[in-house]
């Protein structure tokens, strides 16, 4: 099976299994894996990335985009088609952040859940998007 990852945006579901890639980094005092995955074959459609990382090696257990210090975080971005614009981590006072957990992972494979809420900066008031039932299998180098 290839590579996808999958997951409702305020109810409907997104599936994005075309150009999906991992990269692993692991370098002294730095240390991530990303993903990316589009919904549709042209790279100009709705994408989106999760990067895990930080001051240590990247191992199952759950991440948050703003972890107590020296301990690792997770980020979600949900980019919208042809645009630059996207859904990035939310302040939301500690209300339902996004949360990654890395359930399975090897030398050459990444699986999981994530779910949190999203928004959209667009220079007047923030627009939210709820994630839910989010997961991902992702194979990387």
């Amino acid at each position: 099976m290839g590579s996808s990852i999958v997951a409702d945006f305020d109810g409907k579901t997104e599936t994005f299994n075309y150009n999906v890639v991992g990269v692993k980094i692991n370098s002294t005092g730095l240390y991530s894996i990303s993903l990316v995955g589009y919904n549709q074959k042209d790279t100009g459609s709705e994408h989106i990335a999760i990067v895990i990382g930080g001051p240590n090696p990247v191992a199952k257990g759950s991440f948050t985009f703003d972890p107590p210090d020296g301990q690792n975080s997770a980020v979600v971005v949900y980019v919208l088609a042809n645009s630059t614009d996207g859904y990035g981590p939310a302040d939301l006072g500690g209300t339902n952040p996004v949360t990654v957990n890395i359930t399975s992972l090897t030398g050459t494979n990444i699986q999981g859940t994530f779910s949190g809420t999203l928004a959209l900066d667009d220079g007047s008031s923030p627009v939210h998007k709820v994630v839910t039932n989010g997961k991902f299998n992702v194979n990387y180098k």
